[in-house]
């Protein structure tokens, strides 16, 4: 905007590429306006060139504030403005230094830089307490720092009275729209739920509206931060000086779930909202199971089951014989488990039951009643069966097949066990509702040997098990895989790389017999034994492959694999170890069916964190081991001599074990020309400690050429010192997170940072470079995009109240300017140059010959204080590759020659 006076309005950059959002020049007059979100690198809210007057504007969330760049005509007249949350604040690019007095300078990355980095008489730096940013309200609350402190030579104008005498700073000041010190915002508290349902409940709370009418809602939600919250209705609480009781209904809800809800007030001068508080919604009924509805002849004794509703925390359980439930015969309110066992009933009669869930909340409703009828008088338990179906010893047994007994007479139902172990301390099948007398079974596991017995029931009891019987399944089996694996006809990216393994005991196979062509020219295979660093042995064509054992495979073309192997033997517990190394392990999946991994976390005592890595062009953590796939197994954590893989029986059960909590964590993704890498975290963990904890996992190998980011901990571990995440119990005043890239292809990249949503507004959330200190905030811009300057790059992200995020930025300002050895040295055919500013400062790089003459001017351009670094390609000015050999760099700030180094060319 260029005009002689710009008088109220709203200026918002919302990250348009602009060089400033007004640009004002002499005699030019710029008041009550508010300027935000102009984030482009080095662009200026407001830009003031020459004797302008910009009195009372609100400048918020930019790049630069206020820049002052030339003074034209006289200096420039600035005051009574509010800067605040921008990188820079108020930035003195011109001499004479401009009057820049009673200003409000608050929270910026830096507050002055420049030619002049003193505040300016009468200058503060408080909170302006706006009242409402999220909804563009930048008026002062009641309480705010910035009512009555601008200029006392300047007249209050159109404030509202009382007004204190004084004008107000920022972009309502000196309007009817300033405020007072007679308001001052509601207080929200936030009170219990009552009349909890399982899809409803009254919230309640109380609002001190401080002496106006205000609006009241809740906020509420299922997470625990309220990030997203929805809202009820927004109520007026008329005027009053003490606390308004004040509440409102909510439906819609899920059962048995844990909401969190809060109050929240407004009135015309600020907002308030109260602390989280939270109730669980009582579960539904639960569905009742067995006996079936109507089901007859059951015994006296018998055991009723339901399935359990979400947020059952107990049941009660009524048998009655009437369908009103006036007078049952069984009534237990404590049950904890979703079966219960009733005895002493009556025979020959008819039963009603029903079941209702509980939480701290209260009950649910009841189920339907079901009902069911007891034998008329009780049988005598029936005789153990005889096996008979395959023969006791029988061997090479399909996968899948029928076993068979005598029927037993007088048996209603059959329990068919089969076990792996003689003991049958565990269980592939086991089923107690057979009404037959034979059962088919499988999928099985080849190559096994499995026992089974079978016990007959009726309402009179059980009989014993029969004697167990053995089978011994079929060893071989024909592995395919359901699709070939894409390669691309012409590999040209080490991306191109994929895990792979061969299900079955391979130790016989070698790579020739699964792949065609010449090493190195059709394909490369590789396998990790485990080292901190060569961890890579290629292998050849004779080269065995091991069971369990995974690989890098790159070739042309697709590759598929479709033959005849042993399978493994598995153990009397159901399971086939894979021998470990220390350190990471490729692994791969033994058997030719998908195992879930909570199944292998189970068998071998694993933490929930300790994931499998698949490869796809970058890791990624994996709820699974599929055939013919290979993943990354660290060893060096769990510590193993094998790793048991369990065969999934479709009877293998095993729940999902949770990580510990965090309150919150950010995703770190690193982009680079060729890969991604994205299972990088750090967070806030109450149960963590500052030393390495189970959420703090380590970073597979260094692929190749492609980049990763790391957290570098050797005080974790000093061979294995790269790490993928990194928690910490508490955030107290901030935290800073020293991370590193490696990069060695000095390729073009870029760092995401996902998550912010999750973290408090009242801390700042910043991203820095140590080879270029221009801090980011990535609560403006979660991205960073960068040129990379050296194969191993450093950066910080802090998070923390704003000014510990201003400190810890504040502690890398350079002391002095100083030029830096360019790296590496000799170099061919690029090297980075590293420079040093204590302030803002025109710079030029350039490159002599040893005779003087000149080469390259690398740059030649403002930049502010803090490290910056450079690339120089070996290229002249006139676009020519300069000869091997000697030659000299040098460092200009503001015309003073810092320092001449020397640099070697080597071809």
């Amino acid at each position: 905007v260029n005009a002689s006076t710009i008088d109220g309005f709203l200026f918002d950059g919302k990250g348009i590429p602009a060089d400033a959002g007004i640009k004002v020049t002499n005699g030019s007059v710029v008041s009550h306006n508010i300027v935000r979100g102009v984030t482009r690198s080095f662009a200026a809210g407001i830009q003031v060139d020459g004797g302008a007057k910009v009195v009372n504007n609100t400048i918020v969330k930019c790049s630069y504030a206020i820049e002052f760049r030339t003074t034209g005509v006289g200096a420039p007249v600035v005051k009574n403005n509010i800067v605040a949350f921008n990188s820079w604040g108020m930035v003195q690019n011109a001499y004479p230094a401009s009057v820049r007095p009673y200003n409000c300078v608050y929270q910026n990355s830096f507050n002055y830089t420049g030619f002049d980095t003193n505040p300016g008489t009468g200058d503060i730096s408080l909170n302006p307490q706006f009242r409402d940013t999220a909804n563009v309200d930048f008026r002062l609350g009641a309480t705010s720092a910035c009512l009555n402190v601008g200029d006392p030579a300047d007249p209050v104008g159109n404030e509202p009275e009382p007004n204190g005498g004084r004008i107000d700073m920022g972009a309502y000041g000196g309007t009817n729209q300033a405020g007072g010190p007679s308001l001052s915002g509601p207080t929200a508290t936030t009170g219990n739920a009552t009349l909890v349902t399982s899809a409803s409940a009254a919230l309640n709370g109380t609002v001190n509206p401080n002496g106006t009418n205000a609006l009241a809602w809740f906020e509420y939600g299922t997470s625990n931060t309220l990030a997203t919250p929805l809202s009820t209705q927004k109520k007026t609480v008329l005027a009053a000086t003490t606390n308004v009781s004040f509440s409102d209904g909510v439906s819609g809800l899920l059962p048995g779930t844990t909401y969190y809800f809060r109050i929240a007030a407004q009135n015309s001068t600020d907002s308030s909202r109260g602390s989280i508080a939270s109730f669980v919604t009582t579960p539904t009924a639960p569905t009742l199971v067995t006996p079936a509805n109507g089901a007859t002849n059951q015994s006296t004794t018998v055991t009723l089951s339901w399935i359990a509703p979400t947020g059952a925390t107990s049941y009660r359980l009524q048998v009655a014989t009437g369908s009103s439930f006036a007078s049952p015969v069984f009534d237990d309110s404590t049950i904890t488990t979703t079966s219960r066992q009733v005895s002493s009933l009556a025979n020959n009669t008819l039963y009603y039951w029903r079941v209702r869930a509980k939480n701290t909340s209260g009950s649910g409703n009841y189920s339907s009643s079901f009902t069911f009828t007891t034998v008329a008088t009780t049988p005598t338990a029936p005789e153990s069966p005889t096996l008979s179906s395959p023969a006791n010893g029988a061997a090479n047994q399909s996968t899948t097949l029928t076993l068979s007994w005598t029927a037993t007479t007088g048996a209603s139902t059959y329990r068919l066990q089969v076990s792996t172990a003689l003991s049958f301390t565990s269980f592939v099948f086991d089923d107690s509702t057979i009404t037959t007398a034979s059962k088919q079974i499988g999928p099985l596991a080849n190559n096994a040997s499995y026992y089974w017995r079978v016990q007959a029931k009726n309402a009179g009891g059980s009989s014993l098990y029969s004697s167990p019987s053995a089978f011994t399944t079929v060893a071989t089996a024909i592995v395919s895989m359901p699709s070939p694996l894409s390669f691309p006809a012409t590999p040209t990216s080490s991306a191109d790389y994929r895990l792979v393994s061969i299900p079955g005991v391979i130790n016989s196979l070698t790579v020739g017999d699964i792949l065609i062509g010449s090493q190195k020219t059709d394909w490369r295979v590789y396998q990790d034994n485990g080292a901190s660093a060569n961890f890579l042995t290629e292998l050849a064509s004779s080269s065995s492959l091991k069971a369990g054992e995974g690989y890098w495979l790159l070739k042309k073309g697709p590759f598929t694999v479709s033959r005849s192997v042993t399978m493994p033997s598995i153990s009397s517990d159901g399971t086939y170890g894979i021998v470990l190394h220390t350190g990471w392990n490729i692994i791969g999946n033994p058997f030719d069916r998908s195992v879930p991994w909570a199944l292998v976390r189970s068998a071998n005592g694993l933490s929930a964190a300790l994931q499998p890595l698949a490869y796809n062009g970058t890791y990624a953590s994996s709820t699974s081991l599929e055939p013919f796939a290979g993943y990354y197994f660290d060893n060096r954590t769990a510590g193993l001599a094998q790793l048991k893989i369990p065969f999934p029986f479709p009877s293998s059960k095993v729940s999902e074990e949770k990580p510990p909590p965090v309150d919150w964590l950010l995703q770190l993704v690193f982009e680079s020309d060729i890969n991604a890498d994205r299972e990088n975290y750090i967070g806030i963990a109450p149960s963590t400690s500052p030393d390495r904890d189970e959420l703090d996992s380590r970073e597979p190998p260094l692929f190749l050429d492609q980049g990763f980011l790391y957290f570098d901990r050797p005080e974790w571990d000093e061979e294995y010192r790269r790490f993928a995440g990194d928690f910490r119990p508490s955030l107290g005043e901030g935290q800073v997170w020293d991370f590193e890239v490696s990069n060695p292809r000095l390729s073009k990249a870029k760092i995401t940072v996902r998550g912010m949503e999750n973290i408090s507004p009242e801390f700042g959330v910043t991203l820095l470079s140590l080879s270029n200190t221009i801090p980011i905030d990535l609560r403006t811009t979660n991205e960073y995009t960068y040129q990379t300057v050296s194969e191993r790059m450093q950066f910080k992200l802090i998070v923390g109240k704003r000014s510990y995020v201003q400190g810890e930025v504040e502690k890398l300002v350079p002391e002095s300017f100083a030029l830096e050895q360019n790296y590496p040295n000799p170099f061919n055919p690029t090297t980075s140059i590293t420079f040093t500013l204590p302030r803002e400062a025109g710079v030029q790089v350039e490159v002599f010959s040893t005779v003087g003459q000149h080469i390259r001017t690398i740059t030649d351009r403002a930049y502010p204080a803090g490290i910056h670094t450079l690339l120089w390609d070996g290229v002249s000015e006139q676009g020519e590759k300069v000869a091997s050999g000697m030659y000299f760099y040098r460092l200009v700030a503001d015309g003073a020659v810092v320092k001449v180094r020397k640099m070697i060319v080597l071809k």
